[in-house]
């Protein structure tokens, strides 16, 4: 898998004003070319034949910019004549992926060499490619250039003699390989279990539970006094009122003079355990602090503990075994069930409608990909209160009509998964399957 992007803002030097960079997004592996910003998607596609195939890699998945460039036509028949895969990148936080963090990378590696010679940036794009190369990932532990070449590239100065057989290299070079990977696995699965404790279910608030405000998330200027010693929460206040079960009322005190509907993601309850640590002890302390395993073991409260270890084997019970449905294996069909919804932000309010209908749609394909991909059907059926939606979507590209950037990215985005989707029309008062955030009741004031 690689990923390539156009690093721009460099000043123009011998006709160059951008660097065309490719990555490999497992090995980290960086290539680099000067070009210009003004190169045709014939002109970036060449270069990329020669920085990657002529260099012996055959790319399974591309994962390529947002630009027209990149993923129109000409795109395509590349991709599909290497028997590769043309993915886009999506198009929300396009400076977190990690193609953009290489292009950053390489900024900030240029600044540093080039530093007298601005203006000749090109001739040190070679040393900053070697020096990123060289670098140790933080993920696998490994400079790219000890996971593609079997031996270090060293400078040769006397003819060495080495005990070790190509075989043997090669056996080397593959547990090296094997190890990265293996990390890598571990570092995905602990951001796995992050993200699962940044989207964790909301939780189920009644009337009279009392919860904390995220002083982060909903600021209180009744409570701003000092920047560094301001309270990370307040409270604990009850609920007098469940709106929905994404926005509650508290019964705040008149002092606060704040607005007492909150959304559920800016409260954190309070826990219905009393504290540990708040009761008083109830055991004068221990003057001995070496236990007395003798007579302890002596005692006869220990002595079931005892046998029920020595007979752990009899008194445990068999597992239970599974019992499959009375159909038939095959005649099960899984049918998966997901709802998903965000609130539109300030610049999304101020959208056209076509605009919004291709942003939302994105937003849900870039949310459920790896639930789309992993479907046995090759179909998307998209319910759409918008009939132009489609039309818009699968307009080719050769066409002179122009649309906002916004829309155009968006394109890019979901031009890929268009041959999937189904498109189907209803009506708004006849669509009902509508996000719940829009049945929340709106504040008014006079």
């Amino acid at each position: 898998m690689s990923g390539h992007g156009l690093g721009l803002g460099l000043p123009v030097c011998k006709g160059y004003d951008a660097a065309f960079v490719v990555v490999n997004l497992f090995l980290r592996m960086l290539i680099t070319r000067a070009c210009t910003s003004r190169a045709t998607a014939t002109d970036l596609y060449a270069m990329l034949s020669e920085m990657v195939l002529q260099r012996g890699f055959t790319p399974e998945v591309i994962v390529s910019d947002s630009d027209s460039r990149f993923v129109g036509q000409v795109g395509e028949k590349f991709a599909k004549a290497i028997g590769a895969t043309l993915k886009p990148s999506a198009p929300y936080h396009q400076q977190a992926n990690p193609v953009e963090r290489h292009i950053q990378t390489l900024n900030r590696v240029l600044k540093a060499l080039a530093m007298d010679h601005l203006e000749d940036w090109p001739s040190y794009l070679a040393a900053a490619e070697l020096a990123i190369n060289w670098t140790p990932s933080v993920t696998t532990g490994e400079s790219p250039f000890d996971l593609v070449y079997i031996s270090k590239v060293e400078k040769a100065v006397l003819p060495s003699v080495s005990l070790q057989t190509q075989e043997d290299k090669v056996a080397v070079a593959k547990a090296r390989l094997d190890a990265a990977w293996q990390k890598a696995l571990n570092k995905a699965a602990t951001d796995k279990q992050t993200y699962n404790r940044r989207h964790c279910p909301l939780p189920s608030l009644q009337v009279g539970d009392l919860v904390f405000i995220c002083l982060k998330d909903r600021p209180m200027p009744s409570t701003a006094r000092f920047p560094k010693l301001n309270p990370a929460k307040l409270g604990p206040f009850p609920v007098s009122e469940v709106i929905s079960k994404h926005r509650v009322r508290l019964q705040l005190p008149p002092d606060l003079n704040a607005d007492p509907t909150f959304d559920v993601l800016q409260l954190d309850p309070a826990p219905k355990q009393p504290d540990p640590f708040g009761c008083p002890l109830q055991a004068s302390p221990v003057t001995h602090p070496l236990a007395q395993p003798k007579n302890d073991l002596a005692e006869d409260s220990c002595q079931e503990a005892i046998n029920d270890w020595i007979l752990r084997d009899v008194l445990t019970p068999p597992p239970a075994s599974h019992h499959l449905h009375d159909a038939d294996e095959d005649s099960l069909i899984e049918r998966p069930v997901a709802f998903i919804s965000t609130t539109t932000s300030l610049a999304e309010s101020k959208m056209a409608a076509i605009e919004l209908k291709i942003s939302c749609l994105a937003w849900a394909m870039h949310r459920l990909q790896h639930f789309l991909d992993g479907a046995d059907t090759d179909k998307i059926i998209v319910v759409t209160d918008h009939a132009p939606l489609p039309a818009v979507l699968r307009l080719p590209s050769r066409s002179q009509r122009h649309f906002t950037p916004k829309i155009e990215r968006l394109r890019a985005y979901l031009m890929p998964h268009l041959e999937r989707m189904e498109f189907r029309y209803k009506q708004g008062k006849l669509h009902t399957n509508v996000n719940s955030l829009s049945q929340l009741e709106r504040m008014t004031t006079t």
